[in-house]
């Protein structure tokens, strides 16, 4: 779990520096949702082979469905899926929600939420952004000296949410955002960082997984992430079993561990084919004996 923790830690925090550097920039370098979605895609795939697998269709497809892309977590329990729309922050704070797509014009948030009713999905918009965006998810400073490095530039939030408040930038919807690394560890923990020396500067890349009381010198515990953070969120503990309540949730399902192997196998059938998505990722994350997550 602490090994898929650390890349998405790391990736929403590369995302946000190089989302910044661009909008800074006098170089007029593009940075954009496709190039940004591609990129951590194939940082995950390359850091983690063993857990996550992918499926890639035609680019053109996603008009159609709303979607960029497709995410199936599978523990030993449960397991999650959800179509997720990413969305960038424009150079001048827009947040571009509003956008028809299609010979019908139809607006790409009824497609991507029709499209995820008709097949039991959940709907998110992943919405990359860099610090100067963010105000509630922005970098915390503590002790002077010590804080937490790692800038959450990918941040989830329920399309449905999205439907309602119609944000024209992020401020308006980013009190019901939460960064992806969310998805990765349970309500009963909290996320530390311990301060690193790096070129004489200190880093806090040392992700520590503890008990909410587990207090310590040097370490700074985040309470915005336990109160900012979905109840009926589905965590990689949750879908290995590790829970007392039940959860309901839209693309919350029984564990189908043979998805893994028809994913990796590229054993397609009919009805898949039928479906219109640009990239589809199986994390699977099913805990045993000697596997890192």
């Amino acid at each position: 779990m602490t090994d898929l923790l650390h890349s998405l830690l790391d990736l929403g925090d590369a995302t946000s520096r190089n989302l910044d550097f661009a909008h800074k920039s006098n170089y007029l370098v593009s940075f954009g949702e496709e190039t940004i979605t591609e990129t951590n895609l194939l940082e995950l795939l390359r850091r983690h082979p063993d857990i996550i697998s992918v499926e890639t269709f035609s680019k053109a497809k996603e008009s159609k469905n709303g979607a960029d892309w497709e995410w199936t977590f599978i523990g030993k329990k449960y397991q999650y899926s959800m179509r997720v729309q990413a969305k960038r922050i424009q150079r001048n704070g827009a947040l571009r929600i509003n956008h028809k797509v299609g010979n019908k014009k139809i607006q790409q948030i009824d497609l991507l939420l029709d499209d995820a009713r008709a097949y039991n999905l959940d709907a998110f918009y992943c919405i990359y952004c860099s610090e100067r965006d963010r105000v509630i998810w922005a970098t915390p400073m503590k002790g002077g000296s010590l804080r937490r490095v790692s800038e959450y530039g990918c941040l989830m939030v329920d399309a449905r949410k999205v439907k309602d408040k119609s944000p024209k930038k992020l401020s308006d919807i980013e009190q019901d955002c939460f960064p992806w690394h969310f998805l990765t560890f349970d309500d009963d923990l909290r996320i530390s960082y311990d301060e690193e020396t790096y070129n004489g500067s200190s880093r806090g890349l040392i992700v520590k997984l503890s008990p909410p009381s587990g207090f310590g010198t040097g370490i700074f515990f985040s309470d915005t992430e336990q109160r900012q953070r979905p109840e009926d969120l589905p965590t990689i503990d949750y879908l290995n079993g590790f829970g007392e309540r039940k959860l309901f949730r839209s693309g919350l399902i029984d564990a189908n561990p043979d998805e893994v192997f028809r994913v990796r196998t590229a054993e397609e059938t009919d009805d898949y084919r039928t479906r219109r998505i640009s990239k589809r990722l199986i994390f699977d994350v099913r805990e045993f004996e000697g596997r890192e997550i």
